[in-house]
C-alpha cells in the first residue's frame, strides 16, 4: 500500500470512529432543543392575555400541538441515543483488535470513545505533546488496517459514504 493510499484509509478509519463523538453531539442537540421548546411553552412568542370573547372563528390546534411537538423530539432523542450506542459498540469492537495494554489503545478509546480531545489526553496520559499523542493515534490506525476485517469494515463505509454523497448531489 502506498502512503497516499495508506493515508486515504487513515482518513476513512478516523471518520468511521469519529461518529460515534457526532452521535452524542446529535443527542445533545436534541435535549437543548427540546429544553428551548419547553421554556418556549411556558413563554410562548405573542401570547396575549385571555379575555372572555374569542377574537376569530378560524380553528387553532391549541395547546395540543405543543404536546404532540415535544413527544416527537423526544422520540427522535430516544432513537438517537439508541443509535448512538449501537455506534459505540461496533467502535468498542474495533478497539478489541488492540491489544489491552497497548498505549495506541488507550489515547485511542479517550479520544472516540470517551469523546475527550488531544489536550484533555495529554493532561490525562502526561504525555509531553500533541504530536506524541498523534502518533499514538496513527501508531492505532495503522495497526488497526492491518486487520483485513477491519478493511473490510471501513471498505464498507466508504462506499456508504460515496452513495450518501452521490444522493446529496441531486
Amino acid at each position: 500500500m502506498t502512503s497516499e493510499e495508506q493515508k486515504h484509509q487513515r482518513n476513512i478509519l478516523r471518520s468511521y470512529l469519529s461518529r460515534y463523538r457526532k452521535a452524542k453531539n446529535r443527542v445533545n442537540k436534541l435535549r437543548r432543543r427540546r429544553e428551548d421548546f419547553i421554556e418556549d411553552m411556558k413563554y410562548p412568542l405573542g401570547a396575549q392575555s385571555y379575555s372572555g370573547l374569542p377574537r376569530s372563528s378560524a380553528p387553532n390546534d391549541g395547546a395540543a400541538t405543543y404536546v404532540f411537538r415535544l413527544c416527537e423530539i423526544e422520540e427522535r432523542i430516544i432513537e438517537q441515543e439508541k443509535n448512538a450506542n449501537s455506534i459505540m459498540l461496533q467502535i468498542m469492537d474495533i478497539m478489541d483488535f488492540l491489544p489491552e495494554d497497548s498505549e495506541s489503545r488507550c489515547v485511542m478509546e479517550m479520544k472516540y470513545i470517551d469523546g475527550q480531545s488531544e489536550k484533555q489526553i495529554m493532561a490525562a496520559q502526561f504525555y509531553s505533546s500533541r504530536t506524541t499523542v498523534a502518533k499514538y493515534i496513527s501508531a492505532g490506525l495503522d495497526e488497526l488496517l492491518t486487520y483485513k476485517k477491519i478493511q473490510s469494515i471501513i471498505s464498507r463505509y466508504e462506499k456508504k459514504m460515496e452513495d450518501i454523497n452521490y444522493e446529496c448531489s441531486w
